[in-house]
């Protein structure tokens, strides 16, 4: 596992394996989950990060105790309507 903090962006990606992005999965408008060929999750990106603890690193004891409810995955937004609505709010955010 690797984890990258980009602070300019304020964006944390965590990396579970090198595999190639097939597809990203948005939950919400701050947690987006690339997944492989074979829908197995291989990163995560979490924006915003600073807005919601201190520490950036924080993050991880914030996230990793929690237990979240099974997705409906026919919900979700596409790659495409997730990676468009997160270029308006990066755009929003940056005034």
């Amino acid at each position: 596992m690797r984890i990258k903090y980009d602070q300019s962006a304020d964006a944390m990606y965590i990396t579970l394996n090198n595999n190639q992005v097939v597809h990203t999965t948005a939950l919400g408008e701050a947690v987006a989950i690339d997944f492989d060929a074979d829908d197995n999750i291989i990163g995560l990106e979490l924006l915003w990060v600073s807005h919601q603890v201190t520490n950036p690193f924080e993050v991880l004891y914030q996230l990793l105790p929690k237990e979240y409810p099974a997705v409906d995955m026919a919900n979700l937004p596409t790659e495409a309507e997730a990676l468009s609505k997160r270029k308006s709010q990066r755009s929003k955010a940056q005034g």
